[in-house]
């Protein structure tokens, strides 16, 4: 498959900033601050990249961190890659892209967690036909609530 997308790394905070604000499933999982936490508070090695379509136009982030198992290392993307899911179209090249730019790094495994609801089955299964499976266990909580603490 040709993916017609292009996987550049992201040095620019702004950048990623801007992107993140404007994108409704933006998650503080994937914000440049929490890449920062990973790097420097856990010592672990992440990717901060950007997915640009054929026109070069930003159409995704993907923070990757990497994780270390018994069977070697793999790349964990929590709450991400930030896409417009919705978009049928760019689902299965952004992923492509994505599974191929940290195989050509060496990775065993890509471990994507996005902000989707679980209903939506007509993901999942692209998921399926993409090769990814569901996970045995739950890294991020499958349900969260919100509390409003604003004190009247």
């Amino acid at each position: 498959m040709e993916s017609f997308m292009t996987i550049k790394e992201i040095t620019e905070r702004s950048l990623w900033d801007n992107f993140l604000e404007t994108n409704k499933l933006g998650y503080f999982l994937q914000t440049w601050q929490w890449g920062d936490f990973l790097q420097q508070g856990l010592k672990k090695n992440i990717y901060r990249l950007g997915i640009y379509n054929i026109e070069d136009k930003l159409v995704g982030l993907c923070l990757g961190s990497e994780e270390i198992s018994r069977y070697g290392k793999f790349i964990y993307c929590a709450r991400g890659p930030i896409i417009n899911w919705e978009n049928k179209e760019i689902r299965p090249k952004v992923i492509h892209a994505i599974r191929e730019y940290f195989k050509n790094k060496g990775y065993i495994l890509l471990r994507l967690d996005p902000a989707i609801k679980k209903e939506n089955l007509e993901l999942h299964n692209d998921f399926k036909l993409l090769g990814f499976q569901d996970a045995v266990n739950f890294i991020q909580v499958e349900r969260a609530w919100m509390l409003d603490l604003t004190q009247s």
